[in-house]
């Protein structure tokens, strides 16, 4: 929050306002965004809801806008957010005391002993629907053999029982845990139960360092083992929370992007990442259709059209989706970056910031849950650099986990920690 300090509110009495007149029944918000009465708590029922006043900013909740004078129901974790059309905004966590409820699949109530099988996929027509582009529409099944219950993978994205991928067919054991895509579901007499929340990543490193070798020519160093050592990451360790948006701050040098490509599995070094407790190194097959990556140098065809180049990026990373989904999705992350007004555009004609904008949608397809970004901001003017770092608050604020790569400082207030790093190690 831009400047405010960080302070627990109880909620013992409904109706309570938030705004910034500080008066009775009023959590007072000293933020410029923020209207005299700008929002209402109330309960309703078990639950608590929100509604928005009818303010001139505007409320988002999980970064989608609020209808105004509408209630809307808030689950525990949920990010409620107030900003000002430059991107300044404020935000707010509601803890309501209660964990989620966890979703629960008996493969009995789907009549497996009767029809000897149930499937899994995207697709409404299966017996368990998960449903996520990563998810294949006919993803597997499982089926019960005079050996047990055998799971079947039909998929592009594959199935990983107990962090190992299936290879055609595997038989299903007490205590297995099934992952497709972003869900892991755990097995037990003929019942699969959600082990976890699809939407819900935290990130933990643990004393991560990477030494190389400098000094000779390679043959040399090859040859007779010589040349100086450097530590590039120095026992490194931080955490980073779900819906958490995090920057990695240094200078050139200072291992920066060392640590995000480590944090990201894309080049593993000593130590250990963990996703939600499991090794990402050793279950990174599992992982990566959640891991969403956008390197500094912009990824996107410049000779097609927005909208069609992240129609064929949709259907590279998307193989089993129709047209019709395809084509829904590529809608979905343009609102996401706010690039709908510029789908006709050839991507060659956009500004710096604009094409940035496409990348980030370009991996937004598969609706990673992991989202690492490098220099995003790189090159972008003050102006364009703060709306930029206003949409990845956003991404988060929608449960993704956002790490971010930056040399810039002046627009960092938007995050939730900063991990200052100075020869590879935090300062």
């Amino acid at each position: 929050m831009a400047g405010l300090p960080c302070r627990i509110e109880a909620l013992t009495i409904f109706p309570v306002i938030l705004g910034s007149n500080p008066t009775p029944g009023v959590i007072a918000i000293q933020h410029h965004a923020v209207a005299a009465r700008h929002a209402r708590l109330e309960q309703q029922g078990a639950e608590i809801a929100i509604v928005d006043l009818g303010s001139v900013n505007g409320t988002t909740v999980n970064g989608r806008p609020l209808k105004l004078n509408t209630a809307h129901s808030l689950t525990d974790g949920a990010v409620i957010r107030i900003a000002d059309a430059q991107g300044n905004s404020v935000g707010i966590q509601f803890r309501s005391g209660a964990s989620a409820p966890v979703a629960s699949v008996q493969l009995g109530k789907l009549q497996l002993d009767a029809r000897g099988v149930a499937t899994l996929g995207r697709d409404p027509g299966n017996d368990v629907k998960l449903d996520h582009p990563s998810v294949s529409r006919f993803h597997a099944e499982v089926r019960r053999t005079p050996k047990g219950d055998i799971l079947t993978d039909h998929s592009s994205n594959g199935v990983f029982v107990n962090g190992v991928r299936v290879r055609g067919q595997h038989l299903l054991k007490n205590g297995d845990v099934l992952q497709l895509g972003p869900f892991k579901l755990t097995y037990d007499q003929h019942s699969l139960t959600q082990a976890a929340p699809a939407d819900s990543y935290r990130l933990d490193a643990l004393r991560l360092t990477r030494q190389v070798t400098i000094g000779g020519t390679p043959l040399t160093r090859l040859r007779k083992g010589t040349g100086a050592t450097k530590l590039i990451l120095n026992d490194v360790s931080l955490s980073v929370h779900p819906r958490e948006f995090v920057a990695l701050v240094g200078g050139s040098g200072a291992g920066k992007s060392t640590l995000m490509k480590a944090l990201s599995g894309f080049t593993p070094v000593q130590g250990q990442v963990l996703v939600n407790g499991d090794d990402l190194y050793r279950s990174y097959g599992a992982y990566r259709s959640i891991l969403g990556y956008v390197p500094q140098d912009d990824i996107i065809h410049r000779h097609l059209t927005v909208g069609g180049a992240l129609h064929y990026a949709a259907r590279l990373r998307l193989p089993d989706a129709t047209t019709a989904e395809i084509g829904q999705r590529v809608t979905t992350v343009l609102d996401q970056v706010e690039m709908t007004a510029h789908a006709g555009k050839l991507v060659e004609a956009l500004s710096g910031g604009q094409r940035k904008r496409v990348s980030i949608a370009a991996e937004l397809l598969a609706d990673p849950g992991l989202f690492f970004l490098d220099e995003p901001t790189s090159g972008l003017d003050p102006g364009l650099e703060k709306k930029m770092m206003a949409t990845l608050r956003r991404l988060a604020d929608a449960g993704r986990t956002v790490v971010l790569v930056t040399h810039a400082t002046a627009n960092i207030e938007q995050c939730d920690h900063v991990a200052f790093m100075a020869d590879g190690r935090l300062a």
